[in-house]
């Protein structure tokens, strides 16, 4: 059932999103903060790092972390020897400043959004959440998270009943809708915890106006751009330029942490010019920067439900750079470019499979996904989903739901 449109009133409706990372480089959020300013709503945010951009209001920034954080030896006891409920209190919501708490506990906010399951329990808390009855409280899922993962931390087993009461939380009554960012993803949701279907919101940036670039049939150009971890299949890729032929150059156009970054420089380092580094760019940046290149490498192994099911930002990343993506057997990915035909599937998984695939690309094939992706660029972009999401969380306008919006499904009602 489709929310009905808030009516006007003089006063503009305010928002406060509550987001477990820093907002200044979470493309997702952005474009939340971009989607409800657009509808007059004022937005206030929670999270890490400076304030993310002009267009919020008030940026509450998480305090530092606490005591019980400072050493493995203090993690253990907290793991040991308190409730689930008590070691929120005590690593997470004691990080929220009291002026953010003082605001949503005097009504300030008709819509509040949480962005994944860190914060998400802290709208348990009567005292700040108890006051507020009648605002609309959403959850997005940006991730799967079920009971059953088993999340790799320095404990283990010890701190494998906290991540499973962090991913229960998803179920909590008190929100009023929720999304995910895929559909198998909402499939996989409402098996597992048997929640009403969440609404779909996919990671897709925005609309870039540019062609795609030629194909050097003698220097065909791959990048991986994103966060550094060796999760997200770093070390084959790497081990992946060893079997390929000549014509192929590496790029890694990287983010995350200078050790990790370094780790992976050491190791690509042997390849010489043929593993280039280079920094990442800003978010707005980065379809732009990668049009220069011919494939986006995204061949991840299933090592963890997370990886199995995501559904990355740099998928519709390369389809506004135009150029084309080599995935691994992942249905979630492959459900979004085959029927449009600018990917290609690497299976099974491992370094020899994928150098097989990318051996036997011709030039005109390269070519042809390219074109591919330029013909899908219209189609996938964030506009589409901007509907989806306004219209999941009752703030779409009067205006924007006449018959020439979007049709996208209101799911998610809970």
């Amino acid at each position: 059932m489709t929310p009905t449109p808030t009516p006007s009133t003089s006063q503009p409706r305010v928002a406060l999103l509550a987001v477990p990372s820093e907002i200044l480089n979470d493309p997702r959020v952005r474009r939340e903060i971009d989607w409800l300013t657009g509808e007059g709503y004022v937005v206030d945010t929670l999270g890490y790092g400076p304030h993310p951009t002009p267009k919020v209001r008030t940026h509450f920034e998480l305090l530092p972390p606490t005591v019980w954080e400072s050493s493995p030896w203090r993690q253990l006891v907290l793991h040991l020897f308190m409730t689930n409920a008590a070691k929120f209190r005590r690593i997470i919501e004691q990080r929220i400043p009291a002026a953010a708490a003082e605001a949503v506990r005097s009504g300030s906010y008709d819509l509040i959004v949480f962005n994944d399951r860190e914060l998400a329990p802290w709208s348990r808390n009567a005292h700040v959440f108890g006051p507020i009855a009648g605002t609309h409280i959403h959850l997005d899922m940006h991730e799967y998270f079920t009971g059953r993962m088993r999340e790799r931390t320095p404990f283990g087993l010890v701190a494998w009943s906290w991540q499973r009461w962090l991913s229960r939380r998803v179920t909590d009554a008190q929100f009023t809708t929720r999304s995910t960012v895929s559909q198998t993803l909402a499939d996989l949701y409402v098996r597992d915890h048997g929640m009403v279907r969440p609404a779909v919101v996919r990671n897709i940036p925005e609309y870039v106006e540019q062609e795609p670039q030629p194909v050097d049939p003698a220097r065909i150009r791959l990048i991986y751009h994103g966060l550094a971890h060796w999760e997200r299949g770093l070390r084959d890729l790497i081990d992946t330029m060893s079997l390929l032929d000549d014509r192929f150059e590496l790029t890694l156009m990287l983010t995350g942490s200078d050790e990790m970054i370094d780790e992976v420089r050491r190791i690509a380092a042997p390849f010489g010019e043929r593993i280039i580094m280079r920094p990442g760019v800003p978010v707005k940046e980065i379809a732009r920067t990668i049009n220069e290149y011919d494939l986006a490498m995204m061949v991840y192994r299933p090592v963890s439900p997370n990886v199995r099911y995501m559904l990355p930002n740099k998928l519709f990343e390369a389809v506004q750079g135009r150029i084309g993506v080599v995935t691994g057997r992942n249905d979630v990915m492959i459900a979004e470019h085959a029927p449009y035909g600018f990917g290609v599937v690497v299976e099974p998984w491992g370094p020899e499979k994928t150098a097989e695939l990318l051996n036997s690309l011709t030039a005109e094939r390269i070519d042809a996904l390219k074109q591919a992706a330029h013909a899908a660029a219209p189609l996938l972009h964030s506009e589409i989903e901007k509907v989806n999401f306004l219209r999941t969380v009752g703030a779409l306008s009067a205006e924007a739901t006449s018959d020439d919006a979007v049709d996208a499904p209101a799911e998610g009602r809970a």
